[in-house]
C-alpha cells in the first residue's frame, strides 16, 4: 500500500509518467527440428551390464556345487539336532548314526558319526568322499 501511494504522489507531481508495457516477447521464436542423432553416452553402461551379466553366468553354471555344500550343511545340522533328542529322550547319545536318520549327502556317501564320551562328532567328507581333505563339511 505504501508504495502504491508514493508511485502516486510522484505521479501527481510530475516526476514520473505513466506508459504502456512493453510485451517481453513480441514474437515466438521458430523452433528448428533437429534430427536426433545416436548418442553414444549409453555405451559404458550397457558394456557393464553385459560384463556383469557374463560374470553373474559363471556363480549360475557353478551353483550347484556350492549348493550342495550347504545343502550337506543343513542336513548335517539337522543330524546334530536329532541327536541331541535322541540323547534327550534315551540319556545317551546313539552308538550309530542309523539309529536317528538314514541319509547320504549330496553326494551320495555316507554322513560320518563318531561318537567320543559324551560329545559326538557329524560331517561330511564332502565331494571327493575322502575324510580329512579340504572340502570336508562339519
Amino acid at each position: 500500500f505504501s508504495v502504491s501511494r508514493i508511485l502516486v504522489s510522484l505521479l501527481e507531481k510530475g516526476v514520473i509518467e505513466t506508459r504502456e508495457a512493453v510485451p517481453v516477447i513480441t514474437e515466438a521464436p521458430a523452433v528448428e527440428t533437429k534430427k536426433r542423432e545416436v548418442s553414444l553416452s549409453f555405451l559404458p553402461l550397457i558394456v557393464v551390464a553385459i560384463a556383469f551379466v557374463f560374470s553373474s553366468l559363471s556363480f549360475f553354471v557353478d551353483s550347484g556345487h556350492v549348493l550342495r555344500k550347504f545343502r550337506a550343511s543343513r542336513d548335517i545340522d539337522d543330524l546334530r539336532f536329532q541327536a541331541e533328542i535322541y540323547r534327550y529322550q534315551h540319556g545317551a547319545f546313539p552308538e550309530r548314526l542309523d539309529n536317528i536318520a538314514v541319509r547320504d549327502d549330496p553326494w551320495g556317501h555316507p554322513f560320518i558319526y563318531r561318537l567320543e564320551g559324551d560329545h559326538f562328532i557329524v560331517l561330511s567328507a564332502g565331494e571327493d568322499g575322502r575324510e580329512g581333505t579340504g572340502d570336508d563339511i562339519y
